[in-house]
């Protein structure tokens, strides 16, 4: 089920995210290093799975795509230091 989430850090076009995101964001959304999140599509009705983390670089960041045990979604990291932003990411997963 998709909840919403706003300020701070986060663009305010988008602000759905999934409940296996919420720690996520609110985690990196504390590091000085992050500029900004996007919250990106989320995908319903996968099979259920265990909750866990993929972690891309991109321009200016990393792109994290969250698992959820039926659900998914793209989060889009701007960051200073993209191997901090990951390492903090990886330690709830």
């Amino acid at each position: 089920m998709a909840k919403h989430i706003a300020g701070g850090k986060i663009t305010d076009t988008h602000s759905s995210i999934i409940d296996a995101a919420i720690p996520l964001v609110k985690l990196i959304q504390k590091q000085p290093e992050v500029s900004k999140i996007v919250l990106g599509p989320i995908t319903q009705g996968l099979r259920p799975a265990p909750h866990r983390i993929k972690v891309k670089p991109i321009t200016g960041g990393i792109n994290i795509t969250v698992r959820g045990s039926a659900t998914k979604q793209e989060l889009y990291v701007y960051t200073s230091n993209p191997p901090v932003t990951e390492e903090t990411a990886k330690t709830l997963f």
